[in-house]
């Protein structure tokens, strides 16, 4: 039997065209989409709803892909909704158009407007310090409770941010 490998020309030839299709969708032009492909979600006026939209969406992907045992990937995600639920928050209130933080750091700037306070944007921030970026980047392997704790956490903190949006 022989095994063919993929050359790194493949690896070139597939990386223009993931290139060519976000610089068509970069503007959130509807009309520049071609034949056979549509939108995840409806084009929103405010960015801070997109990243609302897109951190509760990772939650709810979670949630199915931890009954199948990818328990690693569901708590990323969770710890994604986490931080989109936050930072639309912080693009609502501040009315940018465009928000980045490190990660954690979202905890922080959540403190800082008064939407947490510190005791809970330390806590927050320590667990993913200890824990998301120590599991990920070390060989622990995550749990089907640990993975359904950071669900619980996502949904509550976007039920949290839903409340005061």
């Amino acid at each position: 039997m022989v095994i063919e490998m993929v050359g790194e020309g493949k690896i070139l030839k597939i990386t223009t065209k993931a290139k060519r299709a976000f610089q068509n969708i970069m503007s959130q032009d509807p009309n520049i989409i071609k034949e056979n492909d549509e939108f995840e979600f409806q084009v929103y006026k405010h960015d801070w709803k997109i990243s609302w939209e897109k951190g509760n969406r990772a939650v709810d992907l979670a949630e199915g892909i931890k009954d199948e045992g990818y328990y690693t990937v569901s708590i990323e995600l969770c710890f994604y909704c986490i931080e989109r639920c936050f930072e639309s928050w912080i693009m609502k209130k501040k009315r940018t158009k465009g928000f980045r933080a490190k990660h954690g750091d979202v905890f922080d700037l959540a403190a800082s407007h008064n939407l947490i306070t510190e005791k809970c944007a330390i806590g927050l921030r320590t667990l993913w310090d200890n824990y998301r970026a120590s599991q990920y980047y070390r060989p622990y392997v995550p749990t089907k409770k640990s993975a359904e704790r950071m669900i619980e956490l996502a949904r509550t903190v976007s039920e949290f941010i839903d409340e005061r949006l």
